[in-house]
């Protein structure tokens, strides 16, 4: 029996996914993620971000576009956890919305292909005692799909490989899950975090705690109540680096930290690990609430210089 069919957003959930900023329609000018990954094309469009963000300091630039692009996750997981249905994150597939020259700018995007991958629960599983974890895969994208088999797509096998469960049924839904976090991981957020960081020197660990402050929100707020919540958040925190690109080690899994209180700001934060250097861009006069450094540099004891920004990623490196 399959366990997996192409299916589509019903109008309710592409009016929900819309309000984190997923466009049913395309945009005048958007442009192609796939661009994003060929370095001239890379580094032309972070220099036109420069006068936006009224900086000229690559690292900054790329870490606050990192902030803004990484939102992207927000619906991919939310459709996964909440109707079991994986958008296709091919970088081919997905268009952004082009930057326009406010620096509170936050991306839509359009998935050319609307299609989607639903996983269906077996009458036998839907029972009041039912494991809703469970579930069985058939991988049909790549043969209905051929732009998907490129010589990147078949190197990556071998890294999907590596986070699979060693014993698992062929009826469980951690298959699916694990496809579509390795499609949003790996094959999409991975490549780029990679180009900023080759282009710009800026810390990798800088630009996938900006994906992971997104991903904490999501789940201990808008999903906090959805069935499937609690495992998802788990599997992701505790997944193997593979998941995620070229690692041994989930490059996450550090930034889940125990909230802690504030006293200047009275409330319960979860510091950062690192600074985004969102404070070096010309509307941000100070730190974000969640910086590590706030602290120390209301202290004075914070060396960072405008022209020359530490990477902040303290005891991590």
């Amino acid at each position: 029996m399959e366990h997996l069919k192409i299916s589509t957003l019903s109008e309710q959930e592409r009016d929900i996914l819309s309000r984190y900023r997923l466009s049913n329609q395309p945009m005048d000018g958007m442009m192609s993620v796939a661009s994003l990954l060929d370095r001239q094309q890379l580094e032309k469009f972070l220099d036109e971000l420069k006068p936006m963000l009224q900086t000229d300091l690559n690292k900054v630039v790329a870490s606050v576009f990192m902030k803004k692009y990484a939102f992207i996750a927000v619906p991919a997981l939310y459709s996964m956890t909440a109707w079991n249905k994986k958008l296709d994150l091919n970088p081919e597939n997905v268009f952004m919305e082009p930057p326009n020259g406010d620096s509170k700018w936050l991306p839509k995007f359009y998935f050319a292909n609307a299609e989607v991958e639903e996983w269906i629960e077996t009458e036998s599983r839907t029972g009041p005692n039912a494991d809703t974890q469970t579930g069985a895969e058939e991988w049909t994208r790549t043969e209905q799909n051929p732009a998907r088999q490129s010589a990147n797509s078949i190197g990556l096998e071998g890294r999907r490989k590596a986070f699979l469960p060693k014993e698992r049924g062929d009826d469980s839904r951690d298959a699916f899950r694990e496809q579509a976090l390795s499609e949003l991981f790996a094959d999409h957020i991975f490549p780029l975090v990679s180009q900023l960081a080759k282009i710009t020197g800026v810390s990798k660990l800088i630009l996938w705690e900006n994906v992971a402050t997104y991903i904490m929100w999501l789940y201990e707020t808008v999903l906090a109540d959805e069935r499937n919540a609690a495992g998802d958040f788990d599997f992701f925190n505790n997944a193997a680096g593979a998941l995620f690109g070229n690692y041994h080690r989930n490059p996450m899994k550090k930034f889940y930290t125990e909230k802690t209180y504030v006293d200047d700001l009275d409330e319960m934060i979860r510091i950062r690990q690192t600074c985004c250097f969102s404070y070096l861009t010309g509307e941000k006069a100070a730190r974000c609430k969640t910086c590590p450094c706030r602290k120390l540099e209301m202290e004075g004891k914070c060396s960072n210089e405008r022209e020359n920004p530490c990477d902040a990623v303290r005891s991590l490196t």
